[in-house]
């Protein structure tokens, strides 16, 4: 390596601030961080032709700031930036370029904490610009991307904005259908996940009554017993009496098709072979 950081069994090293370093080694990382505990500032780092990471992190309870600077280097096989979990860590104003596997990738499978900020991606790495899918459950990273200019928090490895695959199904028998339109669309912001469903369905051969799965949704309602979301709904070609309402229910990513009527309790709507539904909805987590 041309740097090695905290290298032996030693955890009390002071901070270290490195100023425009270079590396061109042609086998190993550009710069190793293998111990410390204590600060770590990289700026202005210039790294290529080595076989393996630019930076490396293997310190877990290291805070690590990097700023600035050109990983040009990575083969396919590495990524330019590879952080350990635990780490506290902020990047901004990197430019990557080279064949890498990612730009930036949280590893691992532990806890992240931490910022990148802007920076400037190639188009050759072959992997991901921000790999986050090591990130533990309890990880926290806010995301200020580059290229897609997009802004987002990282919630263990999942984004806080994405698309999900709702599915229809009957009580008695799951069933199946032709879908013309199955997308499910989803937010969260801080502890509450907001979502919108669009179906349309034909030939479904489920049995019993109605009900959506939101399935891959990243997030399950919380647990807490006596609660239950209400949802907004729109319907065609669904056969009900009385108003048509949905429901979630606490620890199940279900939602229920259901008919009021005043005085009495609601009740759960058949499932359908064609229909349409729109709903949207939140609950917290």
């Amino acid at each position: 390596q041309n740097f090695v950081i905290g290298k032996g069994s030693g955890t009390s090293q002071s901070a270290i601030r490195l100023i425009a370093p270079k590396s061109e080694d042609a086998t190993n990382e550009g710069i190793l961080i293998q111990n410390p505990t204590r600060s770590i500032d990289i700026n202005g780092l210039y790294s290529e032709g080595n076989g393996k990471e630019g930076i490396k992190n293997l310190a877990t309870s290291s805070t690590i700031s990097i700023t600035g600077g050109e990983l040009n280097g990575s083969s396919g096989t590495y990524s330019h930036i590879n952080l350990a979990a635990g780490c506290i860590f902020d990047i901004e104003g990197v430019s990557f370029t080279g064949d890498a596997k990612n730009d930036i990738e949280l590893s691992g499978g532990g806890n992240f904490y931490g910022r990148i900020g802007p920076c400037r991606h190639g188009s050759s790495n072959v992997g991901s610009k921000i790999d986050y899918s090591g990130a533990g459950s309890s990880s926290i990273v806010e995301v200020f991307d580059t290229s897609a200019s997009e802004h987002f928090f990282v919630y263990g490895s999942t984004k806080n904005y994405g698309t999900f695959t709702p599915v229809a199904k009957g009580s008695s028998t799951a069933g199946a259908g032709t879908y013309t339109t199955q997308v499910g669309e989803y937010t969260r912001l801080q502890n509450r996940v907001h979502f919108s469903i669009n179906l349309v369905v034909t030939a479904h051969t489920g049995t019993g009554n109605l009900r959506i799965d939101l399935n891959d949704i990243p997030w399950t309602p919380s647990a807490t017993a006596g609660r239950v979301y209400a949802c907004t709904v729109h319907a065609e070609n669904l056969t009900f009496t009385g108003q048509l309402c949905a429901t979630m229910s606490p620890a199940d990513k279900t939602v229920y098709l259901r008919q009021m009527s005043t005085g009495a309790a609601s009740t759960e709507v058949a499932i359908d072979a064609t229909f349409t539904l729109n709903i949207s909805g939140s609950y917290p987590v």
